[in-house]
């Protein structure tokens, strides 16, 4: 498996990602072009404004700066390349949410990408040139030619700053590292094509929201930079209007190019991540069995478990997928039997990698839906019937830890006691049963009989009781709203990163069919019954979430720091009743014989009537 890994990050990933900074750094020009032409325009004086824009571009000091923000831009995208992921974070509770921004690593981070995004529009402004050019200027006071702070240029730099800040801030915040593969399959121009327009619009919306918390600190803060400039400097201040007036941020000038260089240096960084995003969820085919000893550890199963580098796990399910749906050749393959044995070693671990990841999804929807059946509808409330004792007051130290199911009491004797609360949740159904803990065990000749209970009676003692101050903690409304679960947070943990799956439902479904007439040894059709029932489980229990989730959580709240991935959640549901109703279509007749338990049955029956 390291052999996969150090295989695909080295003649994969390394040449996709080297692809998509060329790209991005051979575009900068033409951004730049575009960038002098809008933000030198003069609709009255037009070949003025033609001069001047060729004069800036043809400029030795222009090109300077260009290939300093090619450099900027490069180094933002090999560093955001470092930290992307096909998994998204789903921040679950408030404190998550203000971590994510303030740990000691994000902030350094920041305080760097403030620093570039100084540079960054100090380039930009020294191409386009004009009266912001430089941060002194020569101003008359008193008849002596004095340097002046030139503010606008001040203001124009720290607002790069404010951007660079901002960017950093919002790339883990929002997700912004999350490389999702498209839900439909196109060449990387198209893509790109087709997502330029909505980035574009979305940055210049983005930075016109930005500036009003801009604007209103630099009013409120803007003198202490600028009189810490002109102390250290020497400088004078300007007659005209100051910038942190209110005279002065009515300038309309300065509005233009200051909205204008943060939209071109954000939309920039944001287009080159957008090329990294296109190159590395480009399809990438595996072969199904090798012929050569060098490459048996880069077949397609093997990428289907390979976990530790979750990529290659996209992109194995992502080629398994297309196999399934549209190459005959590489399926028969897929079907084929191994010589010498006639075994359907390729079948076989292609549909347990497949099966492995549809009963894990299974198993932990179920887990949840449980869970929230125990305590969704009526939080914090038990049923009166099924309350563990309780131990009176005046003992010695009392705790009860509700999410295990256990009450933990001590005696006056000595003798500690756990005793199982009916009602602890399982995947089939509710436990009640009297699993029990007891101290030391009755007097044999003056001594006590040994404990039953395998662990070390101190560690388990100390654990309940951190647990317990912890949950009296948590019930105080300061802390409680730190540390809290957000609506829904547990909701898009579970289907966060469920895009395998639903790759994985749809290749089973469409081998399977496929197999009805391309099969010549019958592989499949001896894992049709586990691909049935693995598909209607999950089914269920998808159906059975949407329901408790409608029933007992809200839609989180605006800035709660949780991104909605409920387009993943629907996807998986549309794939898994149309990959049930393909297979029941082509094996309609056959189904019946399948044995499955009564529940299946029934819902495999509503499939075939077409009632679900």
């Amino acid at each position: 498996m390291r052999e996969l890994e150090s295989w695909f990050k080295s003649e994969i990933l390394r040449w996709r990602t080297g692809a998509s900074v060329t790209w991005s750094v051979l575009l900068q020009p033409v951004i730049i072009f575009l960038f002098v032409f809008i933000a030198t325009l003069s609709l009255l004086h037009p070949y003025k404004w033609i001069g001047g824009t060729l004069a800036a571009l043809l400029s030795l000091s222009s090109w300077g700066c260009v290939c300093l923000l090619a450099l900027v831009t490069a180094g933002i995208t090999f560093n955001s390349a470092a930290h992307y992921t096909v998994k998204p974070t789903i921040l679950r509770n408030t404190f998550s949410v203000v971590w994510s921004v303030v740990s000691p690593t994000r902030l350094l981070r920041a305080a760097v990408y403030s620093l570039i995004g100084g540079i960054a529009t100090y380039a930009l402004i020294g191409i386009v040139g004009g009266d912001y050019v430089a941060l002194t200027r020569k101003c008359v006071d008193d008849g002596n030619s004095k340097g002046c702070l030139n503010e606008q240029h001040l203001f124009l730099i720290l607002h790069g700053a404010f951007v660079g800040f901002l960017y950093s801030a919002y790339f883990f915040l929002h997700n912004k590292n999350y490389v999702r593969f498209p839900a439909i399959q196109q060449a990387k121009f198209f893509q790109v094509k087709s997502s330029v327009g909505p980035l574009l619009v979305g940055t210049a919306v983005t930075i016109l929201k930005q500036l009003r918390f801009f604007y209103i600190g630099y009013y409120l803060l803007g003198h202490i930079p600028k009189d810490a400039i002109i102390f250290v400097m020497g400088l004078q201040r300007s007659m005209s209007a100051p910038v942190d007036s209110v005279w002065g941020l009515l300038d309309l000038s300065l509005l233009w190019h200051v909205w204008l260089t943060g939209t071109v240096m954000h939309f920039t960084w944001t287009f080159a991540f957008l090329l990294f995003k296109v190159y590395n969820t480009e399809p990438l085919v595996f072969q199904v069995q090798s012929s050569f000893e060098e490459d048996n550890n880069r077949c397609l199963h093997h990428s289907l478990v390979c976990s530790r580098e979750p990529i290659i796990q996209y992109l194995g399910f992502l080629d398994l997928y297309l196999l399934a749906r549209y190459s005959k050749e590489r399926r028969q393959q897929l079907f084929s039997l191994s010589q010498p044995g006639g075994h359907a070693h390729n079948w076989k671990n292609v549909s347990t990698a497949c099966l492995s990841v549809v009963e894990s999804l299974t198993n932990a929807v179920v887990i949840h839906n449980n869970s929230a059946i125990a305590s969704g509808f009526q939080p914090g409330r038990q049923p009166s019937g099924d309350r563990p004792t309780i131990i009176k007051k005046e003992e010695t130290w009392n705790s009860s830890v509700s999410g295990y199911g256990f009450a933990l009491s001590s005696h006056t004797d000595g003798s500690r006691s756990f005793v199982a609360s009916p009602g602890i949740s399982t995947m089939n159904g509710t436990l009640n049963t009297s699993l029990s803990f007891r101290g030391p065990g009755p007097s044999v000749n003056g001594h006590h009989a040994p404990s039953t209970f395998l662990p070390d009676q101190p560690v388990i003692h100390h654990k309940k009781v951190t647990e317990t101050i912890w949950e009296q903690l948590k019930k105080r409304k300061a802390i409680a709203f730190f540390v809290s679960d957000l609506p829904d947070a547990k909701s898009h943990t579970l289907f966060a990163d469920c895009q395998i799956q639903v790759w994985a439902v749809e290749a089973l479904s469409y081998l399977a069919v496929a197999s009805y007439t391309e099969d010549t040894f019958g592989v499949v059709q001896k894992s049709l019954p586990d691909i049935v029932s693995a598909l209607l489980q999950l089914h269920e229990a998808v159906e059975k979430h949407f329901k408790l989730m409608a029933s007992t959580n809200r839609r989180p709240d605006k800035g709660s720091g949780i991104r909605s991935n409920n387009g993943l959640q629907f996807a998986l549901k549309s794939a898994l009743k149309t990959s049930i109703y393909r297979i029941v279509d082509t094996f309609e007749d056959y189904l019946s014989s399948i044995s499955l338990s009564s529940e299946l049955a029934r819902r495999l029956r509503l499939f075939m009537e077409y009632r679900e």
